[in-house]
């Protein structure tokens, strides 16, 4: 696999990763920028409505079409927060060049539909589609008012907005129904022409793909035009915790040493060898699942404390955001009464209940 990085215009990124593992092509677009809370909510609306057409493809249905006939290509787009950044994605993925029955550019059409489809929306008086703003809106709002239906997201939720409460990071990724009560066609699209003059832009390129690729990438990125400063945050928390060997030692109470290549959460200093260290170890990949384990002695494997929770019938989890450096620990029943009990079957050492009811209960 080979990765390069191609600045091609001022605050856009090209990322061409050249693989032949896949039968696939994927393209993808991300737009990043900075939360801000009386943006948030038409940052979270505008990929809604540039799915619903574009200058060529006026309806959902001509899109359909269009990814139809190449293939059966797929198209995607939505909104992520990310740290102190609000990111607008979208992806289109569609058949590698050599699996086509017949000699046909489909990564060139795949690459003008998506950045079409991004940068050069249906526009009818100087403003997004009425109809299409207003219908997406209401989905929008159903969004927002739906977060309460799965609880266990909605906890974290509003954990994480307690915690960081007047600060971007606590905002909600979909923004806010009375935001959206605010917003119209028109108002909606000057912010759209803010956003794509003022974002950073990465596109990304992964497949069976030549570099070449390139050329076709700046011609039709064109309709851009000329780029203000690209104002991105960086929240200077952002740095390599995860290192070679993928494991993070997270010393509670100064329990343990930090070994090499490792990263540690700030703790009290102790140099107590009854205590032990909590690792956190990542399932797959990517950080998205992480295994909570206690290092009882150096002869006795080590227990995932998730996993006996499961096993005692109280949902568990552990999940380690990069970005902020956040440690979160999520269980179904109330700290300090039934989770300790449930703590204590495991012969943990009395050194480790504070430290783990210190994660579930901080304000």
């Amino acid at each position: 696999m080979n990765h390069k990085v191609i600045e091609i215009k001022k605050g856009i990124k090209l990322h061409i990763i050249k693989t032949d593992k896949f039968k696939t092509n994927l393209l993808a677009i991300f737009l990043a920028t900075p939360l801000d809370k009386d943006k948030i909510t038409k940052n979270a609306l505008i990929p809604a409505v540039l799915r619903r057409g574009s200058s060529s493809m006026p309806t959902q249905e001509d899109i359909s079409k269009e990814l139809e006939e190449m293939y059966g290509a797929s198209f995607n787009c939505g909104v992520e927060k990310t740290g102190d950044n609000q990111i607008i994605k979208f992806y289109l993925e569609s058949i590698s060049d050599d699996f086509l029955p017949q000699k046909e550019d489909l990564l060139k059409k795949s690459i003008a539909k998506i950045i079409e489809i991004a940068f050069n929306p249906l526009i009818e008086n100087g403003m997004f589609k009425e109809e299409y703003v207003n219908s997406e809106k209401e989905n929008l709002k159903q969004i927002i008012e739906g977060k309460k239906d799965n609880k266990a997201q909605y906890a974290m939720d509003r954990c994480v907005e307690i915690m960081y409460k007047d600060k971007p990071y606590g905002l909600y990724k979909y923004g806010s129904i009375e935001q959206l009560d605010e917003i119209n066609a028109k108002n909606l699209y000057e912010q759209y022409q803010d956003l794509i003059s003022n974002c950073k832009i990465d596109i990304f390129v992964s497949g069976n793909v030549d570099e070449n690729i390139r050329e076709e990438i700046e011609k039709d990125i064109e309709i851009l035009g000329k780029r203000e400063t690209v104002h991105v945050k960086n929240t200077g928390r952002c740095r390599e915790l995860l290192p070679r060997n993928r494991q993070i030692l997270v010393e509670l109470n100064g329990c343990g040493e930090t070994p090499p290549d490792t990263a540690s959460l700030p703790c009290e200093t102790s140099y107590d060898p009854e205590r032990r260290a909590l690792t956190l170890i990542p399932r797959g990949d990517i950080a998205d699942g992480l295994t909570l384990r206690w290092n009882r002695k150096p002869s006795l494997p080590p227990i995932d404390l998730c996993y006996e929770l499961r096993k005692l019938l109280f949902p568990a989890g552990i999940s380690f955001d990069l970005k902020q450096e956040i440690l979160s620990l999520a269980e179904s029943v109330p700290p300090g009464t039934v989770l300790l009990a449930a703590l204590r079957r495991l012969d943990l050492p009395e050194s480790l209940f504070g430290a783990i009811l210190e994660l579930c209960c901080a304000e």
